[in-house]
């Protein structure tokens, strides 16, 4: 199945992690967005367009670049926003009161029930007459239900037609490549597992508003308790498997660098169960598989910067130097080597 019927859905905002960590949030979770910059590493990537989660507008990102849009206003209405609003839109706060939560993404592909990519010029690089790993949003005609659909090796075109198939209306074309992510709510994974700035996420029912609702649901959440100032167990989770092994000498040395850099730092791997790992190719019983490994990158650190930080707090540990991140390991001897 690579279509979610959404009814619940919501944005939510909290960069970066994958795709299984936002579904953390609800029953799953598709990526949106296009990036005017690279995103791996993740610090390199400047979003196109504005978003606004909650009735709040998260200014770091570049509204002038902002053209069409999914949104569901505070009613519950879903509806996907075609041509640029006049410059100037995301200090309205008539509009900012009007909006539940609102995102952009790529050109239209679907409109009033007629497949066709609308304003592709707008968006350079995104291609959507080439082939590959696509996601999409479509709404209904009533405006009440979110389709989210993935599909690799697609058009654009042809990610039209897969939202019309499945009863949408209006239809936008999420992002592509390596970024196009989706986790359904029995589980299964679409795509790879890159870091994104924003997901759509969805819920059995929707969490009461006027609170700090994701807060509240992160706070059912098994592992959802600090290890450290700056860590939470839930980031060293499998992501094949919801298990967790984590040992404690690693946490306190993570936490080191993070005081040093004083940015956000991301796992973007940590345990790995003996079935992820041998799914991936890993070393088998490596210290990914034992809990004594993460593989990190901080946010506007390269990852030279990090790993000759990290040089004398691992001495006696394990580290790779990768083209996108760090690997940083507990072993008990010291190890290094440069895959870059």
């Amino acid at each position: 199945m690579n279509t979610i019927k959404a009814e619940n859905a919501r944005l939510v905002h909290s960069p970066w992690q994958t795709v299984h960590d936002f579904a953390r949030f609800g029953q799953g979770a598709a990526n949106i967005g296009f990036f005017t910059t690279g995103s791996n590493p993740p610090h390199t990537a400047v979003a196109r367009g504005a978003v606004i989660v909650d009735g709040e507008v998260k200014t770091w990102w570049d509204p002038s670049h902002f053209w069409h849009a999914l949104m569901k206003d505070k009613d519950g209405r879903l509806e996907v926003l075609r041509n640029n609003p006049p410059m100037g839109w995301w200090r309205s706060h008539t509009l900012r009161d009007k909006i539940d939560w609102l995102c952009n993404a790529g050109p239209i592909v679907l409109w009033g029930g007629e497949v066709g990519v609308l304003d592709a010029d707008k968006f350079p690089g995104v291609n959507p007459g080439g082939r590959r790993n696509r996601i999409a949003y479509g709404v209904n005609r009533a405006g009440d239900t979110l389709y989210a659909h993935y599909q690799p090796n697609a058009t654009g075109e042809e990610m039209g037609v897969a939202l019309r198939n499945v009863g949408a209306h209006n239809g936008i074309l999420g992002d592509g490549g390596s970024s196009a992510q989706l986790k359904e709510p029995d589980g299964s994974f679409k795509g790879t597992a890159r870091l994104i700035p924003n997901a759509v996420v969805w819920t059995p029912s929707e969490p009461p508003r006027g609170e700090p609702n994701w807060n509240l649901l992160r706070g059912q959440e098994l592992n959802e308790f600090k290890v450290a100032p700056n860590f939470w167990l839930h980031e060293f989770v499998c992501s094949r498997t919801d298990t967790v092994k984590i040992h404690p000498e690693l946490i306190r040395r993570l936490q080191i660098i993070r005081d040093h850099f004083g940015v956000p730092c991301i796992i973007t791997s940590g345990y790995r169960s003996p079935e992820h790992n041998r799914a991936i190719g890993g070393v088998p019983g490596g210290t990914h598989e034992q809990g004594l490994a993460a593989d990190i990158q901080l946010l506007g650190v390269t990852p030279e910067g990090v790993a000759n930080f990290a040089e004398d707090v691992f001495a006696d540990g394990g580290l790779g130097r990768y083209e996108t991140h760090t690997h940083v390991d507990v072993r008990g001897r010291k190890a290094r080597w440069d895959s870059r």
